[in-house]
């Protein structure tokens, strides 16, 4: 399918009435349908394209009563509808290629081939699957003035329903060179079949059963009641909190499990572990087949399944002098994130005894050949399948892989931000200067963290028997013995500090024209950057197990340094002309078109609303996104503006 091809109906209606005097309802709906053709996606040649279909729904309704001149009330309903399909287009199939996939004996596209330096073959895993997710919100909020006080209270409710089917049982296999890709010989001698070597051709082999078809949703209600007080003619201030009661992701039948590692029992070498005592636990809410006595949790499968964040919002506004020409302006404000279901909610749904992976590379995936890649797998059909549940013991060869399971801190908590800024403004005649300092500081961010390290042994402190260190025997030396020693689980270990010093100057000059410049100088600092994402099986970085941390994964603080997206210093100028004519002719139509010019630049929001993105609420940093732009003005005038951005990075 070369070249693609992508297709878009949309529908988009409003509808204003006033019901009668005091009463004005208003109605918004959209809809579009779209379809694309993706020749590349997790391939690099021809061959694997991607088909998908997206459909989008939404629709909003507000409500508006005026009690009185001082008294309004407003009631919302919005809901929105997200869903996608992708169907893999590949026609090269396992069986075309000589290839054997244990789980899935019908013929099927051939698995993801990545030969390092070359070329990709094969379909995305996320090539295979659907998803749609439902989202409703109510809101009701009364504005109420009184003498020098102008409230607003309300409440929000909000339901999030995310439904998914995700097929990874294809395979990904990862050879390091093209002549390792010819061969695809597994390691041992030569006369025996083998490469001739310790290693097989293919230096990595990932798999997985089961396919799970799941429904997840959260339910959160919000609380508050903010206060705009007028305290004297130069001094406003800002009071107000916020209570959000966020309930956690869980699924409607409890088809996902979680590691306990308190009820982890290790198992016999040469052997397998009873799956009750394998620190995997399900569900209250699971009807199905279970061993008798296997450990149940909260249908969240997390220690605390309902989170309650108070928050609290300061601001004031002040002209401390008569001349007027000088402001100070500050703020405070707490603002939590609710945990997605990609970070929190999905991923347990891939873990036994609802999935199974195998991830083997290196000396642990010696066995693998091109004509047989991965470990002998359950088929799909049979799971749920407590097989994987069974933990095995040392050695860890073949089809006796270590177990990778996709898990959560059972203790895990949601992220929060606390952001703080000063500002100073000064106007002389038509100049305009203002000085400030922002800051934030994050806290619980998401992180990607293995808890299965192994630790040093010695003849003085031996490790599960082990008084040596190899490679070779550090799946050993593990402190939960059959799991790998890098999965990695989403915890709220990371942290983040965020300082700046914005400066602007603002002139106003003749005949419409204005200039703008404006300076930051800044730092963001965290412990939970991803600085190693790559295009690995049609995916980038690890998204769902949240920012990774690498070297030691028993000291988060050793990962601290610079965020990945920081600018330190960069100034920005403006310039902007406007003109309005003094008379036009009714009969005439001034058209002009130009494109639309946009620049960003990192700073703090003046307004302290909750962060735009969830990467930057991660890393406590806020970035503004400011338009300047003149397209198709009618009757009315023109302006023209432009921007040059000058971004600096100065030694760290």
């Amino acid at each position: 399918m070369v070249p693609g091809h992508y297709n878009e109906d949309q529908l988009n209606t409003n509808l204003d009435v006033n019901l009668r005097a005091p009463d004005r309802l208003s109605a918004k709906f959209f809809f579009s349908n779209s379809n694309q053709g993706v020749p590349f996606f997790g391939a690099s040649v021809p061959g694997f394209p991607a088909l998908r279909s997206f459909q989008n729904r939404n629709l909003a309704v507000a409500e508006t009563h005026i009690f009185s001149p001082r008294a309004i009330n407003q009631f919302r309903f919005g809901f929105s509808r997200l869903a996608g399909q992708s169907v893999a287009g590949g026609t090269l199939t396992d069986q075309d290629g000589g290839i054997n996939l244990f789980n899935d004996p019908q013929e099927g596209i051939i698995p993801q081939i990545e030969v390092f330096g070359a070329f990709q073959l094969g379909n995305s895993a996320q090539d295979r699957g659907k998803t749609a997710g439902n989202n409703f919100y109510i809101s009701d909020i009364i504005f109420l003035s009184q003498g020098n006080h102008n409230f607003r209270l309300g409440t929000e409710i909000l339901r999030n329903q995310f439904n998914h089917l995700s097929d990874n049982t294809h395979g990904l296999m990862i050879t390091l060179s093209f002549p390792d890709f010819l061969l695809g010989l597994p390691a041992g001698p030569a006369g025996a079949g083998g490469n001739g070597t310790s290693f097989s051709n293919n230096f990595f082999s990932g798999d997985a059963a089961g396919i799970p078809h799941v429904g997840q949703p959260a339910n959160a209600e919000h609380f508050f009641v903010l206060d705009d007080w007028k305290v004297t003619r130069t001094l406003t201030m800002n009071l107000g909190v916020r209570v959000e009661v966020d309930g956690q992701p869980s699924e409607v039948d409890g088809r996902q499990s979680n590691f306990f590692s308190q009820l982890y029992v290790a198992p016999p070498a040469g052997g397998f572990g009873d799956p009750i005592s394998s620190g995997f636990v399900l569900p209250d809410n699971f009807r199905g087949y279970a061993p008798t006595g296997f450990p149940r949790e909260n249908s969240t499968l997390l220690n605390h399944p309902i989170q309650t964040h108070p928050e609290l919002r300061v601001g004031f506004a002040w002209q401390p002098f008569s001349s007027k020409d000088l402001a100070l302006r500050g703020g405070y404000g707490i603002y939590a994130n609710r945990t997605s279901f990609a970070e929190n909610g999905y991923e347990l749904a891939l873990t036994p005894p609802f999935g199974l992976n195998a991830s083997l590379n290196g000396a642990a995936n010696a066995t693998a050949s091109l004509e047989n890649p991965f470990p002998n797998l359950p088929p799909n059909s049979s799971f749920p399948n407590f097989v994987g549940n069974m933990l095995r013991g040392p050695p860890f060869t073949g089809n006796s892989f270590l177990r990778t399971p996709v898990i959560s801190d059972p203790d895990f908590k949601e992220s929060a931000v606390q952001q703080y800024d000063f500002d100073l403004q000064y106007q002389h005649k038509s100049y305009v200067f203002s000085v400030a300092y922002a800051g934030a500081k994050g806290t619980n961010l998401a992180l990607g963290r293995s808890n299965n390290q192994p630790p040093l042994a010695s003849p003085s402190n031996p490790v599960n028997g082990l008084t040596t260190n190899s490679v070779a025997n550090a799946a050993e030396r593990v402190p939960f013995v059959g799991t790998s020693p890098l999965h990695f689980r989403l915890e709220s270990s990371g942290n983040s500090i965020y300082n700046s010093l914005q400066a602007t100057l603002k002139k106003e000059m003749s005949h419409g024209l204005q200039f703008l410049a404006a300076y930051t100088f800044s730092k963001s600092i965290d412990d939970a950057r991803d600085g190693l994402g790559a295009a690995i099986g049609g995916s980038f970085g690890l998204p769902i197990t949240g920012l990774v941390a690498y070297n030691d994964q028993n000291d988060v603080a050793a990962q601290r340094g610079v965020s990945g997206f920081d600018r330190c210093a960069p100034v920005v100028r403006c310039w902007q002309r406007s003109h309005q004519p003094a008379a036009i002719d009714r009969g005439k139509i001034v058209m002009a078109s130009i494109s639309n010019i946009f620049f960003e630049f990192w700073s703090s929001e003046r307004d302290r609303n909750p962060l735009p993105h969830a990467d930057f609420a991660k890393t406590g940093a806020r970035i503004q996104h400011v338009e300047f732009f003149a397209t198709h003005y009618r009757i009315g005038g023109w302006t023209c503006a432009g921007i040059p951005r000058l971004p600096r990075q100065l030694p760290r």
